[in-house]
């Protein structure tokens, strides 16, 4: 019998990895019968093992190979491997190994392995549900019912039962199921379950988490039992809509951002004259509620960055804002408030120094840099959803685009630049939005097709493979 050495490189694929092995030395494979001189005919039978059995003839075109003991043919013409749905047989005289044995097809919805098992069809990676962005981190809420944070967490913000920050996102733990809706702000997260209960983790520091304490916590902790039908996280203090139409509000009470008497409160307290609500919206020193009438009430301290002397608008109660009517969404930054009108349009009160209310006048001086009562933003039609961040403002438009204006020192507005712009500018690339929510120095959209984008601050973008700024928008992953 004659014989010629065979150095290959056997590489299998398994299910879209793949495996290179080193150069394997086949040893003495048989070319020809020595009594009969026949050759396997259209291809060649490769057996790596230590039996030596003469190989069968194979189809036309096809070739073989098997990791058993033995040499083996193909049923059927064509090409046969390991990994193939046509399973090869051992032949006369060698020992078939495992790996040789018929194997069935794949059946629906699996994989059938080289091996011989089939392995389950791989579980798709849940999808965003909800994103909410507070000034130095960010969460999402999951398809899958779980929450995801990322950014700063010396707070315990992140609910990982850490204080150690992250660039990309956390899994919260000891969440009690699927939440409904989740915030985020200064140093604390919330969420709000489908029996009105609320869970929330971070700082504390001020009884802003409304357990009655004010203890850190690195992981959830319930702090509301039952009646809450939204919740908004400011600086220092959260407010709720309870199911009553009533609101109430906890923790420290900077500039009247509580509209209540006391300094600080660790307990839910109602606010006086509230009884129509529909909607809450907390800020920085200032909490707004949208009334069943569409009229909005608001509470607390506005004033711009300068300190302007006719720049600062104080309310120790809730007083209705005149001028805003028709409002169907409100959003309270750190310092300006913002109101979704029926038709689509959008108005502004508050501090303009970072061109925020979207009006185009200059904000070098004190009567440009803040607004009293609302005012339009220009330029802008077709909105579906405003959120306020700390000095610059979005707007999810009908289209699925967003718009955005005001501080853009981070990249924050996602046009792809670190340029303010007082008027509003659409953010590259997106065009399938269903909700946003702005931070800080960030903006994150959550997408139809169940993605999230980020853009703006580094540090809150969870995604630690773009340097700061990130002026455009990237994708956030969890796995």
């Amino acid at each position: 019998m004659t014989s010629r050495r065979i150095l290959s490189w056997v590489v299998f694929a398994f299910s879209g990895w793949a495996c290179s092995y080193p150069r394997v030395d086949l040893g003495d494979i048989p070319t020809s019968d020595s009594s009969t001189g026949a050759k396997p005919s259209g291809g060649a039978t490769f057996a790596i093992g230590t039996s030596k059995a003469r190989p069968r003839a194979i189809g036309t075109g096809g070739s073989t190979l098997a990791l058993g003991t033995a040499a083996t043919r193909p049923t059927t013409a064509g090409t046969t491997s390991a990994l193939g749905t046509t399973i090869v047989e051992p032949t006369a005289g060698g020992t078939a190994s495992v790996l040789a044995t018929t194997t069935a097809e794949p059946t629906s919805g699996g994989n059938t392995s080289a091996f011989g098992t089939t392995l389950p069809e791989p579980i798709p990676e849940p999808k965003v549900v909800q994103v909410a962005a507070g000034w130095y981190h960010t969460c999402a809420l999951l398809t899958d019912g779980s929450v995801y944070c990322w950014g700063n967490n010396y707070g315990g913000q992140l609910g990982d039962g850490t204080t150690v920050d992250h660039l990309q996102p956390a899994k919260v733990h000891n969440l009690p199921g699927s939440p409904i809706v989740i915030d985020a702000d200064y140093t604390d997260s919330c969420a709000l379950y489908s029996d009105n209960t609320l869970w929330c983790w971070g700082s504390n520091n001020y009884g802003q988490l409304g357990d009655g304490t004010i203890t850190r916590r690195e992981l959830p902790t319930i702090s509301v039992l039952g009646s809450i039908s939204q919740i908004s996280l400011g600086e220092y203090h959260s407010c709720a809509l309870m199911l009553d139409g009533t609101v109430r509000c906890w923790g420290y009470n900077l500039s009247g951002g509580l509209g209540l008497s006391v300094s600080e409160t660790r307990t839910p307290t109602p606010i006086a004259g509230i009884s129509n609500a529909i909607q809450v919206s907390a800020g920085a020193s200032v909490s707004c509620a949208l009334l069943s009438d569409t009229t909005v009430s608001c509470w607390g301290r506005l004033q711009n960055s300068n300190e302007c002397g006719s720049g600062i608008t104080t309310h120790a109660n809730a007083t209705s804002m005149i001028g805003a009517s028709n409002v169907t969404q409100i959003a309270a930054g750190s310092g300006h408030v913002c109101a979704l009108i029926g038709d689509g349009t959008v108005s502004c009160w508050g501090s303009n120094s970072d061109g925020q209310l979207g009006e185009t006048a200059s904000a070098t001086a004190c009567s440009d840099s803040f607004s009293r009562s609302p005012a339009p933003v220009e330029n802008i039609s077709g909105v579906r959803q405003i959120a306020c961040g700390s000095g610059h403002t979005c707007a999810l438009l009908a289209s699925g685009e967003i718009a955005c204006w005001g501080n853009n020192a981070s990249g924050q507005l996602g046009d792809g630049t670190t340029t303010n712009h007082a008027s509003p500018t659409l953010v590259i690339g997106i065009s399938n939005a269903v909700q946003i929510s702005a931070g800080m120095r960030q903006t994150c959209a959550a997408l139809a097709d169940g993605m999230l984008k980020c853009w703006g601050s580094l540090f809150q973008l969870g995604d630690a493979s773009h340097p700061p700024p990130q002026p455009y928008p990237a994708n956030v992953t969890f796995y």
